[in-house]
C-alpha cells in the first residue's frame, strides 16, 4: 500500500518528504519523553505522537491539485473531529501513537 505522502515523495515534493522525516523524529522524541515522564513519576501529563490525518491545506493542494485535495476535510472540519478527541487525551495515553478519528489517513 502506498500512502499519499509516499506518492508526493515520488512526485518529488521535497517539502512533504522533509515533513515526513520530521514526523518520524518527532514521534520517537515524544515516545522517549513519555517514558522519561513515567520513570520520574509525572502522572498529570500525556506525551503522544499524533497522526492528524490528511487535511486539505495549501501544501496538499500543491502536491495533489485542488480537485484531489478537496476530498479531504479543511481545517475547520478537521477541528470539529479533532478538538473533542484531543481534550480526552490524558496520562492513560502516554507514549501511544494516536490518530484523530474520522479523518482519512491515506
Amino acid at each position: 500500500m502506498v500512502s499519499q505522502k509516499d506518492l508526493c515523495l515520488v512526485r518529488g515534493d521535497a517539502r512533504t518528504g522533509l515533513q515526513r522525516k520530521e514526523g518520524f523524529a518527532i514521534q520517537a522524541g515524544w515516545s522517549t519523553l513519555a517514558l522519561a515522564a513515567m520513570g520520574i513519576g509525572v502522572l498529570c501529563m500525556a506525551a503522544v505522537a499524533l497522526n492528524p490525518g490528511i487535511i486539505n491545506t495549501e501544501m496538499l493542494q500543491d502536491c495533489f491539485g485542488k480537485e484531489s485535495a478537496s476530498h479531504y476535510p479543511d481545517a475547520v472540519q478537521w477541528a470539529k473531529s479533532a478538538v473533542p478527541f484531543l481534550l480526552k487525551i490524558g496520562p492513560k495515553n502516554n507514549g501511544q501513537p494516536l490518530t484523530v478519528p474520522g479523518i482519512p489517513t491515506d
